[in-house]
């Protein structure tokens, strides 16, 4: 049974930014990996569909894929710790774990660097929002 993983990455990023994000998620590795750049959909700002800052969507139906494993993890944090972005959500359909990760990024005080991951969550559903450990 396929399951979907999906969720989005955003930002109230500046051209700039979206030039250095695009430039991330076209080196991603085409095959090999959990992430590859064929998953990736990058919307960029306008006032017509991201009105605020650009996003990032994306996707994947995995065989027997029932929660994220510490490899995916990895691997997105390190692509989250190359971008320009403010918080970043996905869900796992299988187990309807949703996950939430935000970062140092500000308006108000540009980073001349990508962001930090300053905080992830983890919750046991996509739809009733009660937290639950990240290690659980």
């Amino acid at each position: 049974m396929p399951v979907t993983v999906f969720g989005f990455i955003d930002g109230y990023t500046d051209v700039a930014q979206d030039a250095h994000n695009q430039q991330q998620l076209l080196a991603l590795p085409k095959t090999g990996t959990c992430l590859t750049a064929q998953l990736f959909s990058f919307v960029p700002q306008s006032r017509g569909y991201a009105y605020y800052g650009s996003h990032i969507h994306f996707a994947a139906g995995h065989k027997e894929f029932y929660s994220l494993d510490d490899e995916w993890i990895t691997e997105f944090e390190s692509l989250l710790s190359s971008l320009y972005w403010s918080q970043a959500e996905l869900i796992v359909t299988w187990s309807k774990e949703r996950y939430l990760w935000v970062s140092n990024y500000s308006v108000e005080t540009p980073n001349d660097a990508p962001s930090k991951i300053v905080g992830r969550s983890r919750f046991e559903s996509a739809w009733n929002l009660k937290e639950i450990p990240w290690d659980s």
